[in-house]
């Protein structure tokens, strides 16, 4: 099957080509998009020949590599982007864009009825309703690449006989601060907040997961993959990230994944289209081995604006996902203080309106005006 991938030089992106070509039987690499990083294109072409369509992120990039490789078709931009995925409308495509950019092609993969394997967490958290309204049309299929949704799809495989499940749980590393009290957590730098213990991942989910904000998106996510409601959906800690997450019957046994904290295992398990056989899930009468903690809800309040999302909808998820975006640019750049950072989602989150309608044109509007909001709440804080 061909296959596109948006984000090729991206943590995700590049851990998928670092693999692709043991799958040579299964995927052809026919195109890709690349941001900053445009220098590694040469690279790419030499180890994939049957590359047809690029799209780049400014136009100068454009210009450049077009007259380097005219046999290829190049594109730039956001507009790029749509034209690239539509560039053939029978392949895959594999969306590990960062932040809401990636929800368009998102759109455009399921309409055209293909195959999206989604790497993109805002896809599904400002969007989820516009996809699942797709999926239940049967326009096209979402496969996730994410350790947590990935060990779900695998345990829910080992249901057998009908059974029924009590809840679905993900889990949360605690992320670097797990123990930090206020005080220290005032202390703490940028350098500190991306050095997560067991993964290595870009800047912005390295933030999210100090914050605690990737698992709320984790959790929305799961709300529409999963079909299944906020209450069903538990969070627990591991502080190994070995756990990735289980399945709780009720009949009390549970079906439990658990493995190395690595992305390849997803990928190959996306990059199957999620028919790969799992030696790493175990059915257990308890979970007592995996050394699991209880998730602190007062602690990690952010959690609330999973529920929040998932209940009201409408244009919540993008005024969210804007508000921690522009925060966590923010405290990357040194303009804010972790505490800030936390403070702040808080208390803009409580200062506005939610709106019912959530048509594609109103998320992306929804996005601009709270990004200056934030912005001009930031300069008047200062």
């Amino acid at each position: 099957m061909d296959l596109i991938i948006l984000g090729a030089s991206g943590s995700i992106g590049s851990q998928v080509l670092s693999i692709l070509n043991n799958y040579e039987k299964e995927w052809t690499l026919v195109g890709f998009s690349i941001g900053e990083r445009a220098f590694l294109i040469d690279d790419i072409l030499k180890k994939f020949k049957n590359v047809k369509y690029i799209c780049l992120k400014n136009k100068d990039d454009f210009k450049k590599y077009k007259r380097i490789y005219p046999y290829i078709k190049f594109y730039y931009g956001d507009k790029g982007l749509i034209k690239l995925v539509n560039s053939n409308k029978k392949c895959a495509i594999l969306n590990a864009l960062t932040s809401y950019i990636g929800l368009r092609p998102s759109i455009e993969t399921l309409k055209n009825k293909r195959i999206l394997l989604l790497a993109n967490k805002e896809s599904l958290v400002i969007g989820g309703s516009l996809l699942q309204k797709l999926i239940k049309k049967h326009y096209g299929k979402i496969i996730p690449i994410d350790s947590e949704h990935c060990a779900i799809e695998k345990c829910f495989k080992f249901i057998k006989n009908g059974k029924q499940i009590d809840y679905i749980a993900i889990t949360a590393s605690g992320g670097p601060f797990f123990n930090y009290s206020i005080e220290q957590l005032k202390k703490v730098n940028v350098y500190e907040a991306l050095n997560h213990p067991n993964w290595k991942m870009g800047k912005k989910i390295s933030i999210d997961s100090a914050t605690m904000m990737n698992k709320v998106f984790e959790v929305i996510e799961a709300y529409y993959l999963f079909n299944l409601p906020y209450e069903k959906i538990k969070v627990f800690i591991d502080r190994t990230s070995n756990t990735h997450g289980f399945i709780k019957l009720i009949d009390n046994q549970y079906i439990v994944n658990n493995s190395k904290p690595t992305m390849i295992n997803p990928i190959k398990y996306a990059l199957s289209l999620n028919s790969l056989e799992s030696d790493d899930v175990y059915i257990e009468d308890s979970l007592k081995k995996f050394n699991l903690l209880s998730f602190d809800y007062k602690k990690y309040f952010m959690m609330k604006y999973a529920k929040l999302v998932i209940e009201k909808k409408g244009n919540s998820g993008a005024i969210l996902c804007s508000i921690n975006d522009t925060l966590v640019n923010s405290f990357i750049n040194k303009r804010i203080t972790f505490v800030e950072l936390l403070q702040n989602i808080d208390r803009i989150m409580n200062s506005v309106k939610i709106s019912k309608l959530d048509n594609y044109f109103v998320l992306m509007l929804t996005i601009k005006v709270i990004r200056l909001k934030v912005l001009k709440y930031l300069k008047r804080s200062r």
